[in-house]
């Protein structure tokens, strides 16, 4: 008898040890995920769940408008009220802040909030109030010429030429000069030594409370005065003595200050007074973006700015002092500005500590600011891909490295030009997007087109994105090995679950979930898969459920479920059906990792 002979169809396997996060894109590498839930690199090259998360619930968390962290804890702005939690978590402090999106900047142990332009002494929360001041005067301004130490001159000679028979150390103010000048009368030398120094006293009670010595200021009022009067004579003064006195109008910088009176830079040679109101005020530029580097604020501006006038510019305020804007005395504490020439409002601004320079982004570049004072500073462009617009908060410094939302992607800028880390993440648009660091990885919180929050994790030391959770974050603030996500419903979570009530604990285990791309498409000569072998380990009263799906068409078929009594290991085989490609789901529950999958093909005929 004759028995028909059947061909041998050899069978290969493949290991797939090493699983390579959330990846959308076609050509994505064998290993990865096109959907993801819950899953974290912790394990790498393993697949497992995050950690859970910590949620704390804040009565009066609500609407987060700002965030910072500083070294006594979290700081954060909701309606009027400051809140530093955790010790003062339910009470607050009324810092009469508008409800409106804050910036909060930290400058040594003060939080500056933007653009309320209040700050508030992170050990002292007495010292608190607003960074800029204002006086208006009650009563008549007198002005007069003194020393910078406030001290008064006797000026004995004012006259066009010198004096006859002077005494020693006589001070003659010479009017024929304009502007006028001082000199005084040296005997031993027989000559007048021009003193270079002139000041201008201003009194009226009350003029100095608000300011310190080296504020900058502006003062008005003076222009419109219908009439000033000489003190020592009772006379209308000159014209050319109210020039002199007009001419002190406008910015200047305090030498000397206390209760009553402010001394600045100028020259006068009468006794002045003035009956009415005369403003004397220390302000602050308005700015887009503002950060601290190098004992500086530095901001930026693309608009109209206090005068009304288009600008675009950069500033950067006196060493040390938050309070000042426009302090220029030839000094390298003074304060700084530079105009620039791109096109566009600035979409972000950080201080970059490991380049030690500071980076204001616009959405086709970035200008980078370095140097030592404002007579070495120096402004550069970089026309690359920027921040996207709104996304301003996801700029964040890890391990020296700049990342970023852009428009089309995910930035790193580590001192040439910004590469693209966000091919992985797919073609979907995103859109506002927060950043923050937790321990070494990049976490990133934005939302699609439907306003749906994700957040996503950048993992540099593998180089992997893996998708963590769905909730939309209105900020991220790192704290050291963890974050917290401030998200919507007064909620404050902390990523790795170091404080709060831990998810598992409230909504049951961790729920994961990864969903592979098409498998069986990537061979030739007909290959087919006919059967997968997973290896798993669970941890007690974890679950594990494995769906496939044939062609792309129809539902979801369950083909193992699991729940673990034990810590154990799992292996199991999963018979594949003939079709032309497949896909795989993993749905867990709880603790655990999927260590290995191994696929087994057949060597198929032309037709599957």
């Amino acid at each position: 008898m004759n028995f028909t002979s059947l061909p041998y169809r050899p069978q290969t396997r493949e290991l797939m040890d090493r699983f390579l996060g959330y990846d959308r894109r076609l050509s994505a590498p064998e290993g990865s995920f096109v959907e993801m839930q819950g899953c974290s690199s912790d394990r790498y090259p393993m697949l497992s769940p995050r950690k859970p998360r910590g949620t704390i619930l804040m009565k009066n968390l609500g609407r987060v408008t700002g965030a910072v962290m500083t070294a006594e804890g979290l700081y954060y702005t909701n309606g009027k009220h400051l809140y530093p939690y955790p010790s003062l978590g339910e009470t607050g402090i009324d810092m009469g802040l508008t409800d409106s999106p804050k910036q909060m900047v930290r400058m040594g142990a003060y939080v500056l909030i933007f653009p309320d332009k209040k700050y508030i002494n992170t050990v002292d929360h007495d010292d608190r109030g607003d960074i800029e001041a204002e006086f208006r005067t009650k009563d008549s301004v007198r002005f007069w010429i003194c020393r910078p130490s406030g001290e008064d001159y006797a000026a004995e000679y004012v006259s066009p030429t010198e004096p006859a028979d002077p005494v020693d150390r006589g001070v003659w103010i010479n009017t024929a000069d304009y502007p006028n000048t001082l000199h005084q009368w040296n005997e031993a030398a027989k000559c007048w030594v021009s003193v270079t120094t002139t000041c201008v006293k201003i009194f009226s009670m009350g003029i100095g409370k608000p300011f310190k010595a080296g504020d900058g200021i502006t003062i008005s009022g003076i222009k419109a005065a219908e009439s000033i009067h000489d003190m020592n004579t009772g006379e209308e003064i000159t014209e050319k003595q109210r020039e002199q006195l007009e001419a002190i109008e406008g910015s200047a910088v305090i030498l000397e200050c206390d209760n009553d009176s402010i001394v600045i830079d100028g020259i006068l040679d009468a006794h002045c007074v003035i009956p009415t109101v005369v403003t004397i005020r220390r302000s602050l530029p308005i700015m887009d973006f503002i950060v601290e580097h190098g004992n500086r604020l530095w901001g930026c501006r693309y608009g109209l700015d206090t005068a009304g006038e288009m600008v675009n510019i950069l500033y950067a305020s006196k060493l040390g002092d938050f309070r000042n804007w426009t302090v220029y005395r030839g000094i390298d504490t003074d304060s700084y500005y530079a105009n620039v020439g791109s096109a566009g409002p600035f979409t972000g601004a950080i201080a970059w500590n490991y380049g030690d320079r500071v980076l204001f982004f616009k959405e086709d570049g970035f200008h980078t600011v370095s140097g030592g004072g404002p007579s070495s500073f120096r402004v550069d462009w970089t026309g690359c891909e920027g921040v996207q617009e709104g996304s301003g908060e996801s700029l964040c410094e890890l391990d020296g490295v700049i990342y970023y939302k852009s428009r089309l992607g995910v930035c790193a800028y580590s001192g040439t030009l910004p590469s693209d880390i966000g091919q992985a993440l797919g073609d979907i648009r995103y859109q506002n997007a927060v950043g923050g660091v937790c321990g070494r990885k990049y976490y990133l919180n934005m939302a699609d087109g439907n306003g749906i929050g994700h957040t996503f994790a950048w993992d540099p030391t593998v180089k992997l994105w893996h998708k963590e959770g769905g909730e939309r974050a209105y900020r991220i603030i790192g704290s050291g090995e963890d974050a917290y996500l401030l998200t919507e419903g007064g909620y404050l979570k902390t990523i790795r679950g170091t404080e709060g009530v831990l998810e598992d604990k409230t909504t049951g285990k961790v729920r994961w979930m990864v969903q592979t791309g098409k498998l069986g498409t990537d061979h030739p000569d007909r290959k087919r898969l006919t059967r997968i072998n997973v290896r798993l380990r669970l941890d007690r009263g974890s679950r594990f459920r494995l769906f496939i799906r044939y062609d792309s068409v129809g539902g979801w078929v369950q083909v193992c479920n699991l729940a673990s009594a034990d810590l154990r290991a799992y292996d199991f085989p999963v018979r594949i059906r003939r079709c032309d490609h497949c896909e795989l789901r993993f749905e867990g529950e709880g603790p655990g990792e999927v260590q290995s999958i191994v696929k087994t093909y057949m060597m198929g005929g032309d037709r599957r």
